[in-house]
């Protein structure tokens, strides 16, 4: 739900192909409410993620393509403007899907629903964590994945479940 009390409603699956569609619905306007067309998503997507921002825009992350493919796109919805913009990509492709969390230092987490753990390639005493800590990984060169810790501190790490 936006600030205003509007919805937005974007991407989905049809018969046979993805949709790039997007509406805000108006549970105020008229007697039953009202849709409005939104400009299209870049990408069209089904079981995407889409969270609302504390600037009142809409982040919308993964999902599937219309080969069922996971998406690490990722796209922003400025309500006011009715314009999607696409943002900096996921840096993992997740396994079977994805959900966005605000948290309250304005900070979205993107956690895989795959059940992911991860190692560390070597020690490091830059890398150490400790519970609660949020890291980040990233796509590395080659294939390979870097943790960055809360100091800014990295290593490459594998998943290793």
């Amino acid at each position: 739900m936006l600030p205003d009390g509007k919805v937005l409603v974007a991407g989905g699956f049809g018969t046979t192909n993805t949709s790039d569609s997007a509406f805000v619905f108006d549970p105020e306007s008229g007697t039953n409410g009202r849709w409005t067309t939104v400009r299209s998503l870049n990408i069209g997507r089904w079981r995407h993620s889409a969270i609302l921002l504390p600037n009142g825009k809409v982040l919308v992350v993964g999902g599937e393509d219309k080969d069922f493919d996971f998406l690490k796109s990722a796209e922003i919805c400025d309500p006011a403007t009715r314009q999607w913009t696409a943002t900096q990509a996921f840096p993992l492709s997740p396994d079977r899907g994805q959900a966005a969390t605000l948290m309250p230092n304005g900070e979205v987490v993107v956690t895989l629903d795959n059940g992911q753990v991860w190692t560390e390639l070597s020690a490091s005493s830059a890398l150490r964590v400790k519970t609660g800590d949020t890291v980040r990984i990233e796509a590395g060169t080659l294939r390979s994945f870097i943790l960055v810790t809360p100091n800014g501190h990295s290593g490459k790490v594998k998943r290793i479940k």
